[in-house]
Formats: structure tokens, C-alpha cells, sequence
């Protein structure tokens, strides 16, 4: 067996697990409201992703490469539905969670889910398109779930995020969604004051009316 071989079967079978690793030393050197809040957004990620997968399978089934083309894979493998995979699920969900509060680290864990997938992929017991579903089912379900948990001092990476979404959102004129409680997105101008505060601040002509 050559060394390439051997390094696709150790992405393929234990790269996923410097994810969980990785992740859980971040976890522990959180401070209490942001571990509670990474915490919240597993409870929520994981579970949904699962979910979404669960779903996609019994709808949507592709024949793993080494059954359909007929050859031995690296990694033994039961020939079942190889959509979406579970390695790459699992590992991706765990950094899109992490990405939303520091984006250094969820794009590196981001990068070993990636090579999980491509492990997989050599191995020759998933499809490109098994990958890239699991990837984006992972990323669907931190999304779903930063968007269910109450966030008033959101972290920088899902303050990037949204902005991007916000700003797409307006190209397309719909109306922004997402208002945070300090203070409106750089680059867009403060509303128009009315009412009696309003006509409080508007500054007296001599006369003692208001200026227009």
C-alpha cells in the first residue's frame, strides 16, 4: 500500500475527529456567556443537521462510487446510500457553530471538514456531490440555529455574516431583517427623528417656532 493511500484512510476514518477536538479546547477557554452560547448553538446544529440529513437520504439515494463502478474501496464500507455524508456532516456542523464566533478558527475547522469530504471521496466511498450536500445541510443548521437563539452583543463573525446577508437582502429590496441593538450597520443612514422628541431637539428661531 503506498503513503498516499495511507493518508486518504486516515482522513477518511480519523481526521473528523480533530474537529470535536479542536473545538472542545476552544469551548473550554470561553468565557461562561459565550460557552453557554456555542453550547446552545450545538444543542440546536447538530440535531437539525441529522435531521436534514435523515430527510435528504430517504428522499434523494446515490449508490456509493466502489458499488456503482464495481471496485474495492480503500476503507471497508456496507454498500448503502452514501447521501449525505456522515463524517463530512458531523465535522462541518461543528465549525459552522465555531465560525459564528471566531472566524480564524471555523474557517481552519471549516478546512478539515473539507478534507474529511475529499478523504471520503478517495476512498472511494462518497460522491463529490455527497460532500457538498452534507457541507451545505451543516451550514443550514448553524445558520437556523444562530437565527433561533437571541443574540443583543453578536459576536464578529456572525456580525460579517450578516451584514452580507442584509446587504443582499436590500440589493434585492427587501426590507433588512436584521437589527441589532447596538446601533445600525456601518454605511447606512440613521432614520428621521419624529415625533415630540423630535420636535424638542429641532433647534427655535427667534419667533419661537421651529425651524423646517
Amino acid at each position: 500500500m503506498f503513503a498516499g493511500d495511507l493518508l486518504v484512510i486516515f482522513g477518511a476514518k480519523y481526521l473528523f475527529l480533530a474537529v470535536p477536538a479542536a473545538a472542545a479546547v476552544y469551548w473550554l477557554k470561553l468565557p461562561g456567556r459565550e460557552r453557554a452560547e456555542l453550547s446552545a448553538l450545538w444543542l440546536i446544529a447538530l440535531p437539525l443537521a441529522y435531521a436534514l440529513a435523515r430527510a435528504a437520504g430517504h428522499f434523494y439515494f446515490l449508490p456509493r462510487p466502489f458499488v456503482a463502478a464495481g471496485f474495492a474501496p480503500l476503507i471497508p464500507h456496507a454498500p448503502d446510500n452514501g447521501f449525505p455524508s456522515e463524517h463530512a456532516l458531523f465535522s462541518a456542523a461543528i465549525a459552522a457553530a465555531v465560525f459564528l464566533l471566531s472566524r480564524k478558527l471555523g474557517t481552519a475547522l471549516w478546512v478539515i471538514a473539507a478534507l474529511v469530504g475529499i478523504s471520503r471521496v478517495l476512498a472511494g466511498v462518497h460522491h463529490t456531490a455527497d460532500i457538498a450536500g452534507a457541507l451545505f445541510m451543516a451550514a443550514a443548521a448553524a445558520w437556523a440555529a444562530r437565527r433561533a437563539l437571541p443574540r443583543p452583543h453578536p459576536g464578529p463573525a456572525a456580525r460579517w455574516l450578516d451584514r452580507r446577508l442584509d446587504r443582499l437582502l436590500c440589493a434585492r429590496g427587501y426590507r433588512s431583517a436584521i437589527i441589532w441593538r447596538d446601533g445600525p450597520l456601518r454605511g447606512t443612514a440613521p432614520a428621521a427623528a419624529s415625533g415630540p422628541a423630535a420636535e424638542r431637539a429641532a433647534p427655535r428661531g427667534r419667533n419661537g417656532r421651529y425651524h423646517a
